[in-house]
């Protein structure tokens, strides 16, 4: 019981810090686990408050199977999104640049083979960044 509240709090706190928001609303449907621990979740989450309620709109927790989710609404939202799409933006133009580079024959034949190294290396950030920022993406989509 412990883990899974823990997964709620950690969950929480990476989305209100995500989307810049300092608090929320948790909100949950008929959930005695989330009901016993309103309180602690409220406190380690730093959430306004954990209440149960029946249905509602707001970003739904993935990482647990409970049916809870945060009380943010569609404008806050909307602009994560629109931050997440900037990002990504930029993340693909770098990508096209690395690999543009690294396809440049003159430029694997003849620069410095740790320069080469390092070029790959930045190309294997800039895809795990542009694979993170997708996924960040796909949870706020059906927001």
């Amino acid at each position: 019981a412990f883990e899974e509240v823990k997964t709620i709090v950690t969950e929480a706190r990476t989305i209100l810090k995500a989307v810049g928001l300092q608090t929320a609303a948790l909100h949950f449907e008929n959930d005695s686990l989330l009901a016993e621990n309103a309180a602690l979740i409220k406190r380690l989450a730093r959430l306004s408050e954990v209440k149960q309620t029946k249905g509602g709109e707001g970003l739904f927790l993935t990482q647990t199977a409970r049916r809870c989710w945060l009380a943010i609404d569609q404008k806050t939202a909307r602009a994560y999104m629109a931050r997440l799409g900037k990002q990504q933006a930029a993340e693909e133009q770098a990508i096209q640049q690395l690999k543009g580079r690294l396809a440049n024959k003159s430029y694997t034949e003849h620069a410095p083979a740790h320069l080469v190294g390092e070029t790959r290396e930045q190309l294997k950030a800039a895809e795990a960044r542009a694979a993170a920022i997708k996924q960040e993406a796909e949870k706020f989509k059906h927001l």
